[in-house]
């Protein structure tokens, strides 16, 4: 995204970061209006985003929990590594 230098100073003024710019840019939806795209974040978008990121994180939560109890796990493939073959735990080195 191209920013103008006026945009620029407002964004520095309101405190405003680059990851927020980064996610309105990629993440939300723009309409067109008086001859201009814009992105408004009222309260219920912001509502309904961070509940969006809030599932995401708690997935990932998920996830790490589920690798963590397959610590040592070994899946074998074949030689062109589509098929996987078996699973087992690998011995623990004492």
């Amino acid at each position: 995204m191209n920013i103008s230098k006026h945009a620029e100073l407002r964004i520095k003024q309101r405190g405003i970061s680059k990851t927020v710019l980064d996610y309105v840019d990629s993440d939300l939806p723009c309409r067109y209006e008086n001859q201009s795209n814009k992105i408004l974040l009222t309260k219920k978008i912001v509502e309904i985003e961070t509940k969006k990121l809030q599932a995401e994180i708690e997935a990932k939560r998920n996830i790490i929990t589920k690798l963590e109890k397959h610590k040592g796990t070994e899946f074998v493939f074949n030689s062109t590594g589509d098929v996987l073959i078996t699973v087992y735990r690998r011995p623990s080195s004492k």
